[in-house]
């Protein structure tokens, strides 16, 4: 947001998501909070949650071969299990995976980010129909997507 909002234009919350010492449940509440605050907010509200799918980094010694490839296969299949879970709207499926997910595949930050903002969209109930803005892709070893989460109606 620093670069976005060098003139200080928009208010601007930074909540950081490397947790390593609690577990999914408070990072969920966190997001169940924000919504709320959300909805007491007079304004029109943003959210931008920034994190990877599977995230093991190649190894240096493969770096040139891994730039725009995946470290393990596996991983790979998972993401694209996790972008067809998404696009299917099967976000019970997704949360009851997710923590298995981020712990074999890597996840960036354990990903508490993406529980985070699946907690402000109402975890496993969520049904906003996610706009990808672009299709899977591999950097550095990691899977990324760029992808749009509608808040819920009431937000």
């Amino acid at each position: 947001m620093r670069y976005m909002n060098s003139d200080k234009h928009f208010k601007v919350v930074s909540i950081s998501a490397f947790c390593t010492v609690h577990d999914f449940s408070d990072s969920r509440r966190l997001g169940e909070a924000i919504l709320k605050a959300i909805e007491k907010y007079d304004g029109t509200v943003a959210v931008l949650a920034s994190g990877s799918l599977s995230h093991r980094f190649i190894d240096d010694q493969r770096a040139e071969e891994g730039m725009n490839s995946y470290t393990r296969e596996f991983d790979h299949q998972m993401d694209e299990r996790v972008v067809k879970l998404w696009r299917e709207g099967k976000f019970k499926e997704f949360c009851t995976m997710l923590p298995e997910y981020a712990d074999y595949c890597y996840g960036e930050g354990n990903m508490h980010d993406t529980v985070m903002l699946l907690g402000l969209l109402g975890w496993d109930k969520y049904d906003g129909k996610v706009e990808f803005i672009t299709e899977l892709f591999a950097s550095s070893g990691t899977g990324q997507v760029n992808a749009g989460f509608p808040l819920p109606a009431q937000a």
